[in-house]
């Protein structure tokens, strides 16, 4: 196998490769203060509350595509569980949750060791931001906080005050501090399916 042809496989790994599920919609009683979660209803990725002008809010949530494989919680119901947890905190009425008919989309997280430079992201005339970069976190599979800051990256870029779209896109949710918190979820998470697997199925 050649390198190109390795790197390329390498690039679109099924360990890489990360799936959301969103829905933007007209709620002018949304409120005004963007929200993260982590860890909501068990989920080993992210979701997202933000208000958007003119009375709009996007809502979704997103995760490496091999914990929703192994996960006994699909990505829709993993939804399904953040509208109820919106309704609980009053951020969202269960009748409009009720109501929704979220879209998803898949993308590869540009590089598996955190370094933000696999592939080609700037051309003479164009510079890829966000998703289609692959610019997300590695630990949680977050990419609005990285998406935003490569868009201002690049626009400095394209200003001349800097050559590095990608040099401090943030690479992990969580501080330095917390990063054993995913292992040890991780782990619970295995040790969890592998006690659901020994159960006998029902009669």
């Amino acid at each position: 196998m050649s390198r190109k042809q390795a790197t390329v496989s390498d690039a679109t790994s099924p360990a890489r490769q990360i799936l959301t599920l969103e829905q933007e919609f007209y709620y002018p009683q949304r409120d005004d203060v963007a929200r993260f979660f982590f860890f909501e209803g068990g989920l080993l990725g992210y979701s997202w509350y933000v208000p958007k002008g003119k009375g709009y809010l996007n809502i979704g949530l997103g995760g490496f595509a091999q914990y929703f494989r192994n996960s006994h919680l699909s990505i829709h119901q993993h939804f399904k569980q953040f509208l109820q947890n919106l309704d609980k905190r009053h951020l969202l009425e269960a009748e409009i949750g009720q109501s929704l008919h979220p879209s998803g989309y898949a993308y590869y997280l540009s590089s598996g060791n955190g370094n933000f430079n696999h592939g080609q992201v700037k051309g003479d005339r164009c510079c890829l931001i966000g998703d289609s970069a692959g610019v997300a976190t590695i630990d949680f599979a977050e990419g609005i906080v990285p998406s935003i800051r490569s868009g201002l990256l690049a626009a400095s870029s394209i200003l001349g005050q800097t050559d590095d779209a990608f040099k401090t896109v943030p690479r992990s949710s969580l501080r330095p501090e917390l990063q054993w918190m995913r292992p040890a979820f991780w782990g619970i998470f295995n040790l969890s399916r592998t006690i659901r697997s020994l159960r006998p199925n029902p009669p």
